[in-house]
């Protein structure tokens, strides 16, 4: 199996601990009580740890149990979440679930005047209709491949997309970074369930929508930065501003079950800025990258168009060289995921496997270049590699897990401090250069290109 996992957590019993919360047998029928439960069907997780083929281990009721053998052949790139079914006195595992709210995917409506990229290029290759996914972990993620017809230019604030369900819509508007006809705009996200297009798109071409995800109210636990209590404070050129607060959300911080620390609001410049790595918010070092890492770099969006922002061991949030700093500019932090230690040691992450055209792990000062597959269905990348050529071909392999059951994707990254695209083939490519479950690197810069904080979910 590519880039199968080399790595399992060391700690079983703090894991299931911290998602206790979340796999709690939602359906119970008439008899199994050998399992904590009451009834003869169940709903659980998979072990964090397992990656098949053959009997696999359960999280029931914050339980591991098992193995148990299974009635269907596992799929790698399924649903973590599984159901199980008492079959003759014996726990057997059915399926992998993938419903509406354990993983499964819903349609957006789109505006008259924008299509599937797929049925305007006459392709098949690529991510489809835009779809809505909120995890089990409560996070909601979007994907799809859209392009606008006719030629035209979409509008500043035109309606792009419709119809998120009410308990996926955020409380606040979330500015998130897109592809936009490979150059750098912005979307926003909006409580009354529509997404909007930001100043400055590009007419006639693509936009893709795979990655960005948010979180809706009551889903994860924010810490105002700079907050009483917190332990965090503003870096000295950056700070809120009072009516973005009131629009986009108090600038905030929390930390995820799987140990990520995310970010929510608006970040105002308060003195100009043209400094690598200046702190932008100093952060509790539970939330920050270990020193054994040495720092990763994140897409965002500032300005509506490109940004980016770093984390290190020492500080937290930093800007990073490349970005607008003039004064009273805004930075989104809506995307940005960071890697703290909770997140490196209590996760199967794999190293990538399978390196071609050049390309290679850029230095041991940062995070080994790999891949996770979390147990609520999130794929998340970190590393940077180097000195590869950039082209449609597959630069190294995910693990099986990891793949897209969909048409391929297009993801928008950073590459020496500026504007970077990867695709991301799935179960179904055709294209032999860029062969099933391989990432291709195709524009940006090779002297280093950065991974982090790069996300999807399989289902498309």
């Amino acid at each position: 199996m590519p880039g199968g996992s080399t790595w399992a957590p060391t700690d079983t019993t703090e894991w299931i601990r911290s998602i206790d919360k979340r796999v709690t047998n939602v359906e119970r029928r008439s008899r199994g009580s050998d399992l904590g439960v009451s009834g003869a069907v169940a709903i659980g997780e998979l072990d964090p740890a397992y990656r098949g083929p053959g009997p696999a281990k359960v999280i029931l009721n914050g339980t591991l149990v098992g193995p148990f053998d299974w009635l269907t052949s596992y799929q790698p790139w399924g649903s973590r979440t599984v159901t199980m079914l008492l079959v003759s006195g014996t726990w057997m595992i059915s399926d992998q679930a993938s419903v509406s709210g354990r993983g499964g995917a819903q349609r957006l409506a789109m505006a008259s005047n924008w299509s599937t990229y797929n049925a305007t290029q006459a392709e098949t290759g690529w991510a489809d209709w835009p779809t809505i996914t909120q995890l089990s972990s409560g996070l909601v993620v979007l994907n799809g491949f859209i392009r606008i017809t006719g030629g035209a230019t979409p509008a500043n604030d035109s309606v792009v997309l419709s119809g998120i369900p009410a308990a996926m819509r955020p409380a606040e508007q979330v500015i998130h970074y897109i592809n936009n006809g490979d150059t750098a705009k912005a979307i926003t996200i909006r409580p009354d369930g529509t997404i909007t297009a930001r100043s400055g798109w590009v007419a006639g071409t693509y936009v893709s929508l795979s990655g960005i995800s948010w979180w809706p109210p009551g889903t994860i636990d924010w810490t105002p930065i700079a907050g009483t209590g917190s332990g965090s404070t503003w870096g000295a050129n950056f700070g809120p501003d009072a009516a973005w607060s009131t629009q986009y959300g108090v600038p905030s911080f929390g930390m995820d079950e799987y140990g990520f620390a995310w970010f929510k609001g608006l970040v105002k410049t308060l003195v100009a800025t043209s400094t690598g790595d200046t702190p932008m918010v100093n952060l509790p070092a539970a939330y920050r990258v270990p020193a054994a890492e040495g720092a990763t770099h994140m897409r965002t969006t500032a300005a509506d168009g490109y940004a980016a922002i770093g984390c290190n061991s020492t500080s937290g949030l930093v800007w990073k060289t490349g970005n607008p700093g003039t004064v009273n500019g805004w930075h989104s932090l809506a995307g940005i995921c960071v890697e703290t230690t909770a997140a490196f040691t209590n996760n199967p992450w794999s190293p990538f496997e399978g390196y071609a055209g050049g390309w290679t792990r850029y230095s041991a000062s940062f995070p080994v270049p790999g891949a996770l597959r979390r147990g609520d269905g999130l794929n998340l990348m970190k590393g940077l590699v180097g000195a590869g050529a950039l082209s449609t071909s597959g630069a190294f392999a995910l693990p099986q897990e990891c793949w897209p059951t969909g048409g391929r994707l297009l993801m928008d990254t950073l590459a020496n401090s500026a504007r970077a695209r990867l695709d991301i083939s799935g179960v179904r490519e055709s294209e032999a250069a860029r062969g099933q479950g391989r990432v291709c690197l195709v524009n940006g810069s090779n002297v280093w290109f950065s991974l982090d904080s790069v996300k999807w979910i399989n289902q498309n």
